[in-house]
């Protein structure tokens, strides 16, 4: 069940809710995640802080809702069911209309393997399963700070 308003999240005691408000953002964010409490946490943790987001369950779904819901970022799963999270990255960063598309990988794979996999996928980002909202949120405004835009 989503909180009915940012009072309701359980923001650490050294956040008031003036801090919270004047640090909401905005934008798209598409998650990809098979895990279905994997995804809502993220998506709870996104939309307190402002984001609107779409999911997609696999890394087929998030290909077509990339193309078609114009997402400002990708948070990126990497072990989906059929094609998996650095396939799926790949991919978007073959095609012409979601190259310059932003993705972080997030994962519970933590190993220096799967970081450089990310990174050769064209992933911008890395972060470990779980994170907390200040975390994730620092790292998609530092995607958003280094990355070109379309």
């Amino acid at each position: 069940m989503a909180p009915e308003s940012i009072s309701q999240i359980n923001w650490p005691d050294s956040c008031s809710e003036d801090f919270i408000q004047m640090h909401i953002l905005s934008g798209k964010v598409l998650i990809v995640e098979d895990h279905l409490d994997s995804r809502e946490i993220l998506m709870l943790q996104l939309q307190a802080l402002g984001y609107e987001v779409a999911v997609a369950t696999s890394g087929e779904e998030a290909l077509a809702k990339a193309r078609n819901e114009a997402p400002d970022i990708i948070i990126m799963d990497l072990g989906l069911p059929g094609m998996d999270g650095f396939e799926a990255t790949a991919r978007l960063k073959e095609n012409t209309k979601t190259t310059k598309l932003p993705v972080l990988a997030y994962t519970a794979w933590s190993e220096d393997l799967y970081r450089e996999k990310a990174k050769q996928a064209g992933m911008e980002a890395f972060l470990t399963k779980p994170a907390q909202h200040q975390v994730i949120n620092a790292v998609i405004q530092r995607v958003f700070q280094t990355t070109p835009q379309n």
